[in-house]
């Protein structure tokens, strides 16, 4: 009975032995599986913190866009205001160019009809002049002759 008695306790021993090492297994492998839990969660605390980083930066990135688009927005319309004027501008100045050139054509008009005038003026004035010279001539024949029949 004593060797049952040993028998049984080395028997408890060994199960207590066995429960003491497979806990201490359990324990081990529940402190490995905890750290890989921990680090997984530094991980995605890490990575969410990296994410939410990344959102506000991509919100700063958009304001900062959209700030830009408008800038771009606002001088593409001074630019068209500007085309606008340039666009008006050429117009008056094509507008007082014909204008111009229509004086010009009356100008040059009126100086042809001047100077038809003024030929016609030289062309009676040298009539009138032989007229006078003959006259001048036909007095002084005259002269001479009424000279000799006195």
């Amino acid at each position: 009975r004593f060797r049952d008695a040993e028998a049984r306790v080395n028997g408890a021993k060994a199960e207590v032995g066995a429960e003491d090492k497979a806990r201490k297994h359990l324990v081990g492998h529940g402190d490995r599986i905890k750290s890989k839990l921990e680090l997984s969660t530094g991980n995605l605390t890490a990575q969410t913190k990296i994410m939410e980083e990344q959102a506000l930066m991509d919100a700063a990135l958009k304001e900062e866009s959209e700030g830009i688009e408008r800038e771009i927005r606002k001088l593409q319309s001074s630019i068209d205001e500007r085309e606008d004027e340039k666009r008006a501008l050429e117009r008056q100045l094509e507008e007082i160019e014909a204008n111009a050139q229509d004086k010009v054509e009356h100008l040059n008009a009126q100086l042809r009809a001047v100077e038809t005038s003024a030929s016609a003026v030289a062309t009676e004035q040298a009539i009138a002049q032989r007229t006078l010279m003959a006259s001048e001539e036909t007095l002084e024949t005259l002269d001479l002759s009424d000279a000799r029949t006195r």
